[in-house]
């Protein structure tokens, strides 16, 4: 019989999310991300991946990091 694993501190998890999810304006529309999902909240669109960053892609893509000149940080999403 097979041992289950743990989820983790489940509502640390979702305390971490609505930190992250309300840092940023949601939006009217949907925008696709470069990872292929969908979201309400984009930050910056890189033009070298063709889609939004959202803010936990911005961290696991690190381009503000690596100063890519195809990121655009400043956009106004409506």
């Amino acid at each position: 019989m097979r041992k289950r694993r743990g989820k983790g501190d489940r509502k640390a998890q979702e305390k971490r999310r609505r930190a992250r999810r309300y840092k940023v304006k949601r939006t009217i529309y949907t925008y696709e991300c470069i990872d292929g999902n969908f979201t309400f909240y984009p930050v910056a669109y890189c033009h070298r991946y063709g889609g939004v960053l959202t803010l936990g892609l911005m961290d696991t893509h690190r381009c503000r990091e690596r100063q890519c000149f195809r990121l655009e940080e400043d956009i106004h999403f409506e």
